[in-house]
């Protein structure tokens, strides 16, 4: 059996389609949906199953807020850790699957989730959209930097010289209440694209820059050195 965890409306859609047209046996369960507890591992939890969670949970308090947690957050937290790590436990328990599948699998609710898959010895693999539109990523290591993509340029060089590049980009729609400049592009500039500051990328695999007041700060020196280019 298939074990896809969904972590919010969207994404419980997309697993309910994707289950819809798989021939092997699959569930979609929301990652926040009641569930009894497995008593023995709320007692029996060990700390070396949070220690990277609870940290990752810190860096992005920090990044959302630009406060560190106080104590009473931080035992909050990990009271909280600890009850779905119980949680999820019991579910898989109760469903035995053979695979579990998840989206990102880096945020701490479903990282404690592949705790708990590896404390009961089931495989995970984890999706996240694509590098292009319509498309997803779907790894048995991990995505982001975590991904199974060999470190080594010799595999990429050896590859046959043809595009995969679709034969039309679409761009994404923007969201609501964008703020523009309403500025034309200078006709040399050096693009540098921003992200949010709590994304798993940033927080988990970006120790030179920690943020993007920091890039901002970044492209600024960037600017002093080609005067004759526009950072945007």
């Amino acid at each position: 059996m298939i074990l896809l965890l969904s972590n919010h409306r969207e994404n419980h859609r997309y697993f309910e389609t994707l289950v819809r047209h798989l021939d092997k046996n699959a569930k979609v369960i929301k990652d926040k949906s009641w569930s009894f507890i497995d008593i023995s591992a709320f007692i029996f939890f060990k700390r070396l199953r949070y220690d990277d969670i609870y940290q990752y949970w810190l860096k992005e308090r920090i990044a959302e807020t630009q406060k560190a947690a106080n104590s009473i957050q931080a035992f909050c937290f990990l009271l909280s850790l600890r009850l779905n790590y119980a949680k999820n436990i019991y579910r898989l328990k109760k469903h035995r699957p053979k695979t579990v599948v998840l989206w990102n699998g880096l945020k701490p609710q479903r990282a404690i989730m592949v705790a708990a898959a590896a404390e009961l010895q089931i495989n995970c693999v984890f999706m996240e959209n694509g590098l292009l539109p319509n498309t997803t990523v779907f790894d048995q290591k991990g995505v982001n930097a975590l991904n199974s993509m060999p470190r080594d340029a010799a595999f990429y060089q050896a590859l046959p010289s043809r595009s995969y590049t679709p034969k039309k980009l679409v761009a994404r729609e923007a969201k609501r209440n964008k703020i523009s400049s309403e500025k034309s592009l200078p006709d040399k500039y050096i693009f540098i694209p921003f992200q949010v500051d709590s994304d798993s990328q940033i927080v988990m695999f970006s120790p030179w820059i920690r943020n993007m007041s920091e890039l901002f700060q970044l492209g600024l020196e960037l600017q002093q050195q080609v005067p004759e280019y526009k950072v945007v």
